[in-house]
């Protein structure tokens, strides 16, 4: 019977337990900032393919490449043309290379929108926030790709949306208790990272 008592006992203080034990007891220990890392590797500039003096005829060109969440792709191009196998074959991204050198060695940053109590510079995948506010959090939602940055702020002003550049395509600024919210609309995926500047904060997509 006293061992009947004992398990009854025990089972019962399982019944004040955390209601998930999937959150954190202490709420307020949870990072609000999001970790973002990405491979450091140089632009690809291209590749070239010598063919053999028996290749006649271009069936399909497979690429496979990494994606955003680290899982491997394949994409096959049917082709099926004739080839001359004296001439070899071709694949760059040099455009797109050139503008991306380009844009790194011209450090100048474009002022897309402005406001009072905030200011963003843009230049080609770099975003420089003007502002003297605190970031209380940043987090990414999908379809299409955002990126909100909440910061701390007691005042009171209309929504605001504002045309920004080609990757930072929209930029929309809303009020809240507390805080004002900003919403980066972007033109594709990106990891982005976020680091504090003397004039605010600089995020930069990868």
């Amino acid at each position: 019977m006293r061992i009947v008592l004992i398990y009854l006992f025990l089972f019962s203080l399982t019944l004040f337990g955390r209601e998930n034990p999937f959150f954190p007891v202490d709420r307020s220990s949870t990072p609000s900032y999001t970790t973002n890392q990405v491979e450091k590797l140089p632009p690809f500039d291209g590749v070239t393919l010598n063919l053999p003096n028996t290749a006649r005829i271009l069936e399909e060109v497979s690429i496979t490449f990494i994606n955003l969440d680290g899982s491997q792709q394949t994409e096959t191009i049917k082709i099926h043309k004739a080839i001359d196998w004296h001439h070899p074959l071709h694949v760059n991204q040099n455009s797109i290379t050139n503008n991306f050198k380009k844009k790194q060695t011209n450090l100048k940053f474009k002022k897309i929108v402005s406001l009072k109590f905030i200011s963003f510079y843009e230049n080609y995948k770099q975003l420089q926030i003007h502002t003297q506010d605190k970031l209380l959090r940043d987090f990414k939602i999908p379809k299409p790709e955002r990126i909100v940055l909440d910061f701390k702020r007691e005042i009171d002003f209309r929504s605001y949306k504002f045309k920004g550049s080609d990757i930072f395509k929209i930029i929309r600024i809303g009020n809240h208790d507390g805080y004002y919210r900003v919403v980066l609309e972007l033109d594709g995926k990106y990891i982005f990272n976020i680091e504090k500047k003397s004039y605010g904060y600089l995020l930069t997509l990868e």
